[in-house]
């Protein structure tokens, strides 16, 4: 199990193409630390579900929504790692788009009102809620001999 963010270097990721999304991860520890670590992967697809199945298929571990993995943490195919650890995502920006107008129907006011209200109290939670970095859990290892013995990770 890596202990930091420099650890993951050393296993295999699965991820999206550079075009779709930057292969560099900035991580915050809990207590203020921050790391920036590059993780190209040994395996990319265009599409965030796909990334979470090849990451089940054991392919390497992946950088996740909650929202996409939550079952599978829970259920338990998939284990979170660096649980001191959170994803600050400087790229990513949220945009509501409407026409341009004096007079907005009350609908969309209504919406973009609540979009904000919404969306800035899941950003306000999302600080104590990081996104998973998870990977499939490790296989059982049989022990060696009597006097080197490998620990098995359970879920």
């Amino acid at each position: 199990m890596p202990a930091a963010p420099a650890d993951l270097q050393t296993l295999p990721s699965v991820g999206l193409p550079n075009e779709m999304r930057n292969q560099t991860w900035h991580f915050r520890h809990r207590h203020g630390a921050a790391d920036q670590i590059t993780l190209p992967p040994v395996y990319s697809v265009n599409n965030g579900l796909m990334v979470r199945l090849a990451t089940l298929k054991s392919m390497g571990f992946s950088i996740l929504p909650e929202d996409i993995v939550q079952a599978d943490v829970k259920e338990g195919p998939l284990v979170r790692l660096l649980p001191e650890y959170s994803i600050d995502d400087p790229d990513m920006k949220v945009s509501i788009v409407y026409p341009g107008r004096q007079y907005l129907p009350a609908k969309t006011r209504f919406f973009i009102d609540y979009a904000l209200d919404y969306l800035s109290r899941e950003f306000a939670a999302a600080a104590s809620r990081p996104d998973d970095i998870i990977r499939p859990p490790m296989p059982t290892l049989m022990p060696l001999s009597k006097t080197n013995v490998v620990p098995a990770t359970a879920n």
